[in-house]
Parts: structure tokens; sequence; C-alpha cells
């Protein structure tokens, strides 16, 4: 499975599974939601690991798992933020380029 990080260029091929690891600060409750997920993407869960033992809001990775279903150049736009925040904190956008089977 591919692995991609902040700033990546992300290419991937139809049905193909890849995981989007982002930085967030879980331990004080920010976690990456989708907040506009394009046709043709399919979220298949997240999880979170520790960077560092650094005690309580250090820092932690976020791995979004996502599958390619179509063809095209899709924009998957996440924002980060603590649930009981009206207010992401932060927003990224990350451009997917999906290819035809092999």
């Amino acid at each position: 499975m591919k692995t991609f990080k902040r700033g990546e260029s992300i290419t991937v091929r139809v049905a193909e599974e890849f995981e989007l690891c982002l930085e967030v600060l879980a331990m004080s409750g920010y976690e990456w939601q989708v907040a506009e997920k394009p046709t043709g993407l399919t979220i298949l869960g997240s999880s979170f690991s520790t960077l560092a033992d650094d005690g309580i809001g250090a820092a932690s990775q976020q791995i979004l798992r996502l599958r390619a279903d179509q063809s095209g150049a899709l924009n998957l736009r996440l924002v980060c933020k603590r649930a009981w925040d009206a207010t992401p904190s932060e927003t990224l956008t990350m451009h997917v380029t999906v290819r035809g089977h092999a």
C-alpha cells in the first residue's frame, strides 16, 4: 500500500488503496476530518500513532486509509479540528490523480 504525506503528489490507480499520513495534536483533541470528499474516493478508515513519547499534547500522526474508485483528477478537502470547535484550526486540500487500471 502506498503512503503519502502532506505536500506530496498523490498518483494512484483505480481500485488501489492508499494511506495519507498527517501530523496532528490528537492528544489535545484534534483530528483531520474529510470536509469534502470527491466522487471517486472511498474513505476506508482512520487511525493514530504517536510520533514521539513527549507526554500530553505531543504530536501524533493520523493515518487516513482511502481507495480510488474512478479515474480523474480529484481534490480531497480536509479540516483539522476538535469535535467541539465550530471553526477548523487548519484546512488542507490534497490533489489526487487516479489513473485507469494497470
